[in-house]
């Protein structure tokens, strides 16, 4: 809603109080008018019984408060009696209002209808039915990404077995297919992974994660491995703990996705930092590298679904667009930005007090 915007409820008062300003007025003015002729008359009949004009004046006076205070006391009563009217009335729009505020990210329970009007029940019925086909599309999206990922496992598996036969042969020609082909079969993992467990958040199964215990230091071992194979090693700065409300798995691929990202584009020799901070805007969980970093015009595209700026690795350009569907998942904010000492990337994800939990 604009600052300056006025709301329905100020807008109705403003208009019954113009009305009442306008007849209240005319009212006034036409009794004085009426009252003018006793004024005459009286002041005619006090110079024939030779009674001073002046003691006429407190009369006169009394006249107009007589017609005045009685109308402003009027007024101030009738806008008090419809500012009260006004809220009544407009207050399922309100409800409605705070219902739609607290939804969440494909959150589809229909509203409830408390039938106070036609005008409010014809409302909520149209934003039923806006969530209804919502929810549909949301279905068929994750329908299809599960039912494509399952036609794509048991190809890459029989062209994986061909090519180990065929690397008998020459193995340098053919080990880069099997790489990518490796690379390929985890990328259908994560999104076999995702449309499982995008539907138990929707429904509200989230649980207290430690993303110390639970989600980095487990997975150490294999950053080591991973890492250690493309020259780079990794640090932690962590606390003790650290809990967020989510899902385990996710934020475990979440990780993982930012780790091989970064591994990728990292100078050799160097030093991957993973660090947990509790900062005033919340927790953040940062991935740091060292290397070229990204052009600044193409870091709004990276969360971008197969888009890739850099051809180096074997990635087919999901592993950000994951992660940014995870983040949304648990209500976290996505932050890619270049870093100059020294000059590499970080990506940091924020999750803020209401993610948070212990």
């Amino acid at each position: 809603m604009k600052p300056n915007q006025n709301s329905l409820s100020r807008r109705l008062l403003f208009s019954i109080g113009t009305i009442l300003f306008v007849t209240q007025g005319t009212t006034i003015f036409w009794l004085l008018h009426e009252e003018q002729e006793i004024i005459v008359r009286n002041l005619h009949r006090a110079s024939k019984l030779n009674v001073p004009v002046e003691s006429l004046g407190w009369f006169n006076w009394e006249i107009v408060g007589a017609l005045f205070f009685p109308a402003l006391l009027a007024f101030l009563l009738s806008l008090f009696v419809s500012g009260i009217a006004i809220k009544r009335i407009i207050s399922p729009l309100y409800k409605l209002t705070t219902q739609l505020q607290q939804r969440h990210v494909e959150q589809w329970q229909p509203f409830d209808d408390d039938g106070s009007s036609r005008e409010v029940t014809a409302i909520t019925h149209a934003l039923n039915l806006l969530m209804q086909k919502l929810q549909l599309a949301f279905s068929r999206e994750r329908q299809f990404t599960s039912d494509v990922s399952h036609e794509l496992r048991t190809p890459i598996a029989g062209i994986r077995l061909n090519l180990e036969l065929l690397e008998q042969q020459s193995p340098q020609e053919i080990m880069p297919l099997i790489a990518r082909l490796d690379s390929m079969q985890r990328t259908i993992d994560q999104l076999l992974t995702m449309a499982r467990l995008e539907q138990k958040m929707v429904m509200g199964l989230q649980t207290p994660v430690d993303l110390v215990n639970d989600v980095i230091l487990p997975a150490q071992n294999e950053f080591r491995e991973l890492l250690q194979a493309r020259g780079l090693a990794v640090q932690l700065f962590l606390p003790d703990s650290a809990y967020v409300v989510g899902d385990k798995t996710l934020l475990s691929l979440l990780l993982r996705n930012l780790v091989e990202n970064s591994s990728r584009y990292a100078d050799s020799n160097t030093s991957l930092t993973i660090s947990l901070a509790e900062q005033p805007d919340g927790l953040h969980l940062s991935v740091r590298d060292i290397g070229n970093g990204v052009d600044e015009t193409h870091i709004a595209a990276l969360t971008d679904a197969f888009q890739r700026f850099d051809q180096r690795g074997s990635g087919i350009g999901l592993g950000l667009n994951i992660v940014a569907r995870i983040c949304a998942l648990h209500h976290a904010k996505l932050q890619i930005k270049n870093h100059n000492e020294p000059h590499g990337l970080i990506v940091d994800i924020v999750f803020s007090a209401a993610n948070k939990k212990g």
